[in-house]
C-alpha cells in the first residue's frame, strides 16, 4: 500500500472562512473517492512548523493513487479551494506494508485479582450511552421490559461519584444518528428489527443529551459515536492511551448491544475490561443475562460496581 503525504502552506492573509473552505472540500474526498482506503488532513499542531496543514491519504497501490490524483473531485477542489491560496506545497509517497508493521498489546502485565486490574492509576470508568432517548421517561427507545435500565441508574450514579472521588477518569459515550453516518447496513439493521424511520438521539435534541443523574462535568471526555462499539471512533483509543488506561471499567445502555459491542473492541485491542452487572441494562431480561454469559465467557470480568469500590477501598486515590 501506498501513503501519499502533502504538506502546505497558505498564503498570508488568507481568511478563516477559506481555510474552512479548504479543509472542508478536501475532507468531502474520503467517502466519494473509492481509491482512497482512509484519508486524514489536519491543522499543523508545531506552532515552529514551516507548513500549517497536513494531509495523508492511503491507496492500494501507484495505479489507483494516479487514480485518486485525477479523479474529477480532487482535481475541482485543489483547482477552486487548495492551489489558490497555498503558498508553499511538498509532497512524498512511500511504499508500505500494513501487514509487516508491529502490533504491541495495550497491556502485558498479566493481572488475576480485581484489586489488580481495577488500580486507580491505570483504570478508565466508561459510561456507554447513557442518554435519555434510551434511559429516560419519555425517551423513544424505553420499550420492552425497563427492569434493569431502571435498576442500574443507581449504581451507575455511585460508580461515577467514586470514580471522580478517588481519581479515576470517566469516559462518556454519546451514540448519534445522522444523515452523514447512517449508512445502507445500519438502516437495514434498523428495518429489520423494526425501527425504520424511528427518530433517536438526533444531536441537539433532549433524547441525544446523558441523562442528568451522570451528566458530564467540565474536563471529562465525550465520544461521538455511530455505530454500535465506541471504537470505532478513533477518539476512543486515542483518549485511553492519552489517559494511561489498561482497564475500562463498563456501564451504560444496551448490555446486549452497545456496551458489548464496545467491550469486544476493547478486548481485542488488549485492555483489560470489566463490566459492572449492576451498572449495565437492556430491554430484554434474557438478553441481559445472554450478553452478560457471553462477554465473562470471551470477554470480559463481570463484577459489580460495590466489588470494585471496595477494591478501591484498599489502595486509596491517584493524582493524575
Amino acid at each position: 500500500m501506498i501513503k501519499h503525504v502533502v504538506l502546505v502552506k497558505v498564503k498570508p492573509g488568507t481568511s478563516q472562512e477559506q481555510i474552512d473552505a479548504m479543509v472542508a472540500g478536501y475532507n468531502s474526498m474520503k467517502d466519494a473517492i473509492p481509491e482512497l482506503v482512509s484519508w486524514s488532513m489536519g491543522p499543523n499542531l508545531r506552532g515552529d512548523g514551516e507548513f500549517s496543514h497536513a494531509m495523508v491519504a492511503v491507496v492500494e497501490n501507484l495505479e489507483t493513487l494516479k487514480r485518486y490524483v485525477d479523479h474529477p473531485l480532487h482535481q475541482r477542489v485543489s483547482a477552486e479551494l487548495g492551489r489558490p491560496i497555498f503558498e508553499k506545497r511538498v509532497i512524498a509517497d512511500y511504499e508500505f506494508d500494513p501487514e509487516a508493521e508491529p502490533w504491541e498489546p495495550q497491556v502485558k502485565e498479566v493481572w488475576t485479582e480485581l484489586v489488580e486490574a481495577v488500580r486507580p492509576e491505570h483504570t478508565a470508568l466508561i459510561v456507554i450511552d447513557v442518554q435519555n432517548d434510551f434511559s429516560a421517561p419519555g425517551g423513544a427507545r424505553m420499550k420492552g421490559d425497563l427492569t434493569t435500565i431502571e435498576a442500574m441508574k443507581e449504581p451507575t450514579q455511585r460508580m461515577v461519584e467514586a470514580a471522580r472521588a478517588i481519581g479515576v477518569p470517566v469516559v462518556y459515550t454519546q451514540a448519534q444518528t445522522d444523515a452523514e453516518h447512517d449508512n445502507g447496513p445500519i438502516l437495514a439493521r434498523r428495518q429489520r428489527v423494526g425501527l425504520g424511520g424511528a427518530k433517536y438521539t438526533i444531536p441537539g435534541t433532549w433524547g441525544w443529551e446523558i441523562c442528568d443523574f451522570v451528566a458530564p462535568r467540565s474536563g471529562e471526555v465525550t465520544i461521538p459515536k455511530w455505530h454500535h462499539s465506541a471504537f470505532t471512533n478513533p477518539k476512543m483509543d486515542a483518549t485511553l492511551r492519552i489517559l494511561g488506561a489498561k482497564t475500562l471499567l463498563f456501564t451504560g445502555i444496551a448490555t446486549n448491544g452497545c456496551v458489548e459491542a464496545t467491550v469486544r473492541d476493547a478486548f481485542a485491542r488488549g485492555y483489560y475490561t470489566v463490566v459492572l452487572a449492576d451498572c449495565v441494562g437492556a430491554y430484554d431480561l434474557d438478553l441481559q443475562r445472554y450478553s452478560l454469559k457471553n462477554m465473562a465467557t470471551h470477554f470480559a470480568l463481570i463484577s459489580s460496581s460495590q466489588e470494585v469500590q471496595n477494591a478501591w477501598a484498599q489502595v486509596g486515590a491517584v493524582a493524575r
